[in-house]
């Protein structure tokens, strides 16, 4: 059964050079339940499976092709052409150039470009889809790659500067993040301290989700009063007493929570959890479980969502994404998010190596000399897999171990979780 609400993509080359600075759900890959299930009412048959095995990372992508090398280097000349119409003033030029790059090449870098562009023509809604898009892509990918961190760190800026008006809040948690990847940034400490604004708290309950409310229009009406959402564009009402997941937001609308929530029905009325954020990537979710996790009291609710991005770099497919599950709890008959565990995480990529090409010439020259004719390079691939089984350790507990993908210096192979404290692990838990 499902209810849905308006969806809101949210998502640099060179964010950098400013600075100024879901597919429909469909079934989890893999079912972990905890040991001896207490079923409730209403759920699916799958809630007494027994625990599972991590789900698979999906298969790598394909070497680029002529034909993408070649859209690749058009989409480079749109995304100098879009620099120079910004350095210029013309930021509506800048605007239909840097989309140009992107639908030719859908790199992470290149969107930050574009919405730092949007914002400095006045589209604020566009501009944050794209800056927190590009910003997401970038987090995993500077993870892996050391000299993403710049370009992220202005993203991150360039997102703080879109938001600071609307919510001073939020664009000071961009200002941390970008100066946690790029310290001492004098630009990005001077933004954080004309804000004023307080530390970030140190507090990790559990969060809290909102209702009850009852009739046709009950989750309608939560959504609206609690996140700021419109909700006029609703397809059909919420029936029956199962949880489902459901995405909602506000096309255009520069506010935090355009995502994915949570359903939760209780004695004929209706409870919503804010789940995640959409940051404009493709997201696939089963069903939610009611189980017997933490002994006592009402089962709690569990469910898997996968994230995955799929973007270019220099024509290079670039892959990423993962699997967590979530766990919610009852606190004075509420539900309460407890937080994630992840399950999976890929990361697939590339990097032309041993180019014989150098030609100090060339327009299409990058930073390090080499012309990216890509004729004369070759293709080394970047790949990285982890995946975690999940099962119940106990009463509250869960045990984690790592079944694929090297471990940390100090990582042990198995790592035990107390559920009600996963939201002090910023609402997510990943071993690696």
């Amino acid at each position: 059964m499902g209810w849905w609400l308006l969806l809101v993509s949210t998502g640099c080359d060179g964010c950098g050079a400013s600075e100024n600075e879901l597919t429909e759900g469909t079934r989890a890959a893999s079912e972990t339940a905890p040991s001896e299930p207490d079923e409730a009412p209403g759920v699916s048959e799958t809630a007494q499976a027994p625990a599972a095995e991590a789900p698979a990372a999906p298969p790598k992508p394909a070497p680029p092709t002529p034909a993408v090398l070649n859209q690749t280097r058009e989409a480079r000349a749109a995304l100098r052409a879009g620099r120079l119409a910004g350095q210029a003033g013309n930021w509506a030029e800048a605007v239909t150039k840097f989309q140009e790059s992107v639908e030719k090449n859908d790199s992470a870098s290149a969107r930050c470009e574009l919405g730092w562009a949007q914002y400095q023509a006045g589209a604020l809604g566009p501009a944050r889809t794209e800056l927190v898009r590009g910003a997401a892509m970038l987090r995993r990918r500077a993870s892996v790659r050391e000299g993403e961190a710049n370009t992220l760190g202005a993203c991150l800026y360039n997102l703080g500067r879109v938001v600071e008006e609307n919510d001073a809040a939020a664009a000071a948690t961009h200002y941390r993040e970008s100066l946690e990847v790029r310290p001492g940034n004098r630009v990005v400490q001077a933004r954080l301290d004309a804000l004023g604004a307080p530390p970030p708290s140190a507090s990790c309950e559990p969060r809290a989700c909102v209702g009850p409310a009852r009739g046709a229009t009950a989750l309608a009406t939560l959504v609206a009063q609690h996140y700021g959402r419109d909700t006029a564009e609703t397809n059909e009402t919420a029936e029956g007493t199962d949880p489902f997941l459901f995405r909602g937001g506000v096309s255009g609308e520069p506010r935090h929570g355009d995502g994915i929530f949570l359903a939760v029905p209780d004695d004929g009325a209706w409870f919503v959890c804010f789940v995640l954020e959409d940051e404009g990537a493709v997201y696939e979710y089963g069903e939610v479980h009611s189980r017997q996790w933490i002994m006592g009291g009402r089962p709690e609710l569990d469910f898997e969502i996968s994230t995955s991005w799929h973007g270019r770099e220099l024509g290079i497919a670039n892959e990423m994404g993962g699997t967590e599950r979530s766990f919610v709890g009852w606190v004075d008959d509420k539900p309460v998010m407890y937080g994630a565990v992840g399950v999976l995480e890929y990361y697939y990529d590339g990097e032309w190596v041993d180019c014989d090409c150098h030609n100090d010439d060339d327009d299409d020259d990058d930073d390090d000399g080499y012309s990216y004719d890509w004729d004369c390079c070759d293709l080394k691939a970047i790949e990285q897999v982890s995946r975690w089984n999940l099962q119940s350790a106990g009463s509250g507990q869960l045990r984690s171990t790592r079944v694929e993908g090297e471990r940390e210096e100090d990582e042990p192979p198995t790592e035990t979780y107390t559920i009600v404290d996963l939201s002090c692990r910023n609402q997510t838990a990943n071993p690696g």
